[in-house]
């Protein structure tokens, strides 16, 4: 339903352009994960099917086939965008490690993770290219006090 929309968004992500034109303002998306957060306790999941299915836009619509090509524009992404500094690394498990991550970059008092809207989106975006489901976990997170944020996935 929202599928032009979706690629529409993400060509500005990959080209660096936020909603108001050159840079993203980064209290945005943390105000609405930490809103979810405080009203409802399966906000994780929904933001990590959201994620998940615009990961799965991401390799459809971008027509990217293998997972070099996948890390290559996913690191590019996150970087043009203001998401955070992106490194995956090929080995297994396949670990994205994100510093700067705009999710939520400044807040250390949580108790776990909170950056489900991306490891839905490295979930979906792998295991398309995979073409098998794989789940991903965020192992480190810079707002329970870590000092980066990490995310793995076995495939």
């Amino acid at each position: 339903m929202y599928e032009k929309e979706i690629m529409e968004t993400l060509e500005n992500l990959l080209k660096g352009k936020g909603a108001a034109g050159t840079s993203i303002d980064i209290n945005m998306e943390k105000l609405l994960t930490l809103s979810l957060k405080q009203i409802s306790v399966g906000y994780d999941s929904a933001l990590y099917l959201a994620g998940y299915k615009s990961g799965e836009s991401f390799v459809n619509g971008f027509g990217i086939k293998d997972n070099k090509k996948l890390k290559e524009s996913i690191e590019a992404m996150f970087s043009k965008s203001g998401m955070g500094d992106a490194e995956i690394t090929d080995d297994e498990p396949l670990t994205m490690r994100v510093e700067k991550n705009s999710t939520c970059y400044g807040t250390k008092t949580l108790q776990k993770p909170a950056c489900y809207f991306k490891a839905g989106f490295l979930a979906g975006a792998v295991s398309t290219i995979n073409g098998k489901k794989v789940p991903c976990v965020e192992t480190k997170c810079y707002a329970k006090g870590d000092k980066y944020c990490e995310f793995q996935i076995r495939v």
